[in-house]
């Protein structure tokens, strides 16, 4: 019976956790927007670590998001046992607007423009080798 209570406590957590992380993040509002319905979608970065801010508050994904980019946009999930709450995305690039700092590439998002994705430099900038030339995603600095 002590099991079964951890149990309950443990999963209850688990939902707490991720239903706050989405609906704090941002990500639930980007889902209303670019939720992704096919299977597959390139699946280049594996559990990468960034940050998602929403009106200025700030989440992070340690090690759980999976990014991928080709030349029709950004594919965004998280590792399976966050996926409740959490729906793989694809946001075009032309509904990003990427803004570099100096550690740190931030992607904007037209459809939900209070929701901002953090990488780290370096790896924003191999995502952003897959955007097509002539994008009107611009780069722009802060």
């Amino acid at each position: 019976m002590q099991i079964l209570g951890a149990f309950l406590i443990m999963l209850s957590a688990v939902l707490l956790v991720t239903f706050s992380s989405s609906t704090q993040s941002g990500w639930r509002n980007l889902s209303q927007n670019y939720r992704f319905r096919e299977n597959n979608g390139p699946k280049q970065w594996r559990f990468v670590t960034a940050r998602m801010a929403k009106e200025g508050r700030l989440s992070g994904f340690r090690a759980a998001l999976n990014i991928g980019a080709d030349k029709l946009g950004l594919y965004l999930s998280v590792f399976a046992l966050f996926r409740l709450w959490h729906p793989p995305l694809f946001v075009p690039w032309s509904d990003l607007t990427i803004h570099c700092e100096s550690n740190e590439i931030e992607f904007h998002f037209s459809g939900s423009p209070d929701v901002v994705l953090q990488l780290k430099r370096d790896l924003g900038q191999e995502i952003l080798v897959h955007r097509p030339k002539g994008n009107p995603a611009v780069l722009q600095s802060k």
